[in-house]
């Protein structure tokens, strides 16, 4: 922008009677003209401007002030357009680099290990496939490309369809909800416990809170998924205590075990947290509901009636607590991304492979209760 500056001009008093003299006087302060380059030739016979238009009144110039405030919607409207102007930049990123993605991977939603939140960096040997999203949408749409929870929120969702397949077997194959009410509410109960408290509980602190929307919504969809825990972990001590115990054994296993829930619930905070404290708290609460499998075999295994060394019960026995077990270890000790970090960053990591391990926890914690009542039956 060019800037023009005029001497002062007054008029004359030949001006006053007709003629067109002028007098310039002494230069006054140069008064700035932001006006754009004027071609040549350009502004031939304009006059310039008078004293009283480059130097105004102090007193107009304030009532044009006063007269010319914003009014409060005004106000609004400009903040509402500066928070537009500051949030159009991470708009136009997203948009630019969702637009520029490859596949079916995007890249502003699937991060490396540096680029990821803190909270979300528990295992020091996955190096990628983090998210950063912002929205519930973006969250839930990590259903359908690789990232490093994907294959643990499907395998939350194998354990619900592998709950109903399990209801279905019980109800329509053996018909326990036919022969009375004990067995229905046992297997009624076992079927609740997976597919409408634990498994949905997962599915959601997979998929939503390690979406990596805030550090808030993480925490409370991790203190969800271990809440879903220990109630199912009080309904297992019901279940497989049952056929086991007689009434006053089923009442003592199920009082303890919500003992020990309402503990874990009070300073829930503190336990899910820590990756070893998560590891023991299972280990405590998850004895409660073995202790009537390892019982239940050591009497069949001392028992005359049962002709064969290795009866069923025993081996569902030690199925649960092996798989529970092995599950545990491979989750505490990072099993096997510590050998190759960076290999298994998608598929197999060690939380897949403790989900694995829990479902067949599972299958024998159904397998012992239909023992159980095959042989009450």
């Amino acid at each position: 922008m060019v800037r023009y500056s005029t001497p002062a001009y007054r008029d004359s008093e030949d001006d006053h009677q007709g003629g067109h003299q002028l007098k310039i006087l002494s230069p006054l302060p140069r008064v700035p003209w932001d006006l754009p380059p004027l071609p040549s030739g350009a502004g031939a016979g304009v006059s310039p401007p008078s004293v009283r238009q480059c130097h105004r009144d102090p007193q107009d110039v304030r009532h044009e002030a006063a007269t010319c405030r914003p009014t409060r919607s005004q106000k609004r409207r400009s903040v509402a357009d500066a928070k537009e102007y500051t949030q159009r930049p991470v708009e136009e990123e997203r948009e630019r680099s969702l637009s520029s993605s490859q596949g079916s991977r995007p890249p502003r939603l699937s991060v490396s290990r540096h680029e990821a939140p803190p909270y979300l960096v528990g295992n020091p040997f996955i190096l990628s496939g983090y998210r950063r999203c912002i929205t519930l949408r973006e969250a839930c749409q990590g259903l359908f490309y690789q990232h490093n929870s994907w294959l643990d929120t499907w395998t939350s969702v194998f354990s619900w369809v592998h709950s109903h397949v399990l209801l279905f077997v019980a109800s329509y194959v053996y018909g326990v909800f036919r022969r009375d009410w004990l067995s229905a509410i046992v297997f009624a109960s076992f079927y609740l416990h997976v597919a409408w408290i634990h498994a949905p509980a997962s599915i959601v602190c997979h998929l939503v809170g390690n979406a990596g929307i805030s550090q808030h919504v993480y925490e409370l969809c991790l203190e969800l998924d271990y809440l879903g825990i220990f109630i199912a972990s009080v309904i297992l001590a019901f279940t497989q205590a049952v056929f086991v115990y007689p009434w006053w054994g089923t009442l003592l296993n199920v009082l303890l075990a919500m003992g020990l829930t309402a503990y874990l619930v009070t300073h829930i905070r503190q336990v899910v947290l820590c990756h070893i404290g998560r590891l023991r708290m299972l280990l405590e609460i998850g004895s409660l509901y073995q202790l009537p499998l390892w019982f239940q075999a050591y009497q069949d295994c001392n028992s005359p009636s049962i002709p064969s060394s290795l009866p069923p019960s025993l081996l569902c026995a030690c199925g649960m607590t092996g798989s529970l077990v092995v599950g545990g270890l491979t989750y505490a000790l990072h099993f096997p991304e510590r050998f190759a970090p960076g290999k298994f960053d998608v598929w197999w990591n060690s939380h897949a492979l403790m989900h694995v391990w829990i479902n067949v926890a599972m299958l024998s914690e159904f397998l012992f209760l239909l023992h159980m009542f095959l042989r009450r039956s």
